[in-house]
């Protein structure tokens, strides 16, 4: 069994983690294209993920531990990350979107506090939003991290 799952499967997951939608309706919801979705819903079948059953799709009884063994993997995530900010920088450099941004800084350790901080309550923030009911397609990745020039490159030449 292949492990690892598409952004295009995490998103049907996603939405029919929250209740049975027909085809119409994940169509609406995601906003793929009615053959990409088709052809993402048979693999996720097929997987054993999802089910079809006469009231639409839904998740499999099994789910949460096949996610939790199978499919939220280190390889499986990050293939995940790996798509997330390859689109956002593409987006960046050639249709010159703000999608992501970049700094180099310096801070000494009161400013890293600060930063901490800051960090600490945009998390907070996010944690507080109500994504119930929403269109999962509509629902915004946002996505932060540090680290220093030094852990970056050992990382890269050990990796």
């Amino acid at each position: 069994m292949n492990n690892s799952l598409t952004i295009i499967d995490r998103l049907i997951i996603e939405t029919i983690q929250k209740k049975t939608f027909t085809l119409e309706e994940l169509q609406i919801n995601t906003k793929l294209q009615r053959s990409i979705l088709e052809s993402s819903l048979f693999e996720l079948i097929t997987k054993e993920l999802v089910i079809n059953t006469h009231q639409g799709y839904t998740l499999a009884e099994n789910i949460e531990n096949d996610l939790a063994l199978n499919f939220n993997t280190i390889d499986s995530l990050h293939n995940e990350l790996t798509d997330i900010t390859q689109t956002c920088i593409r987006n960046r450099l050639e249709n010159d979107q703000k999608t992501f941004q970049l700094k180099k800084v310096y801070m000494n350790s009161s400013e890293e506090k600060i930063f901490r901080g800051l960090l600490y309550n945009l998390n907070s923030f996010l944690d507080s939003l109500d994504s119930k009911n929403k269109k999962t397609s509509s629902k915004k990745i946002i996505f932060w991290g540090e680290d220093s020039y030094e852990n970056i490159c050992n990382s890269i030449l050990n990796y």
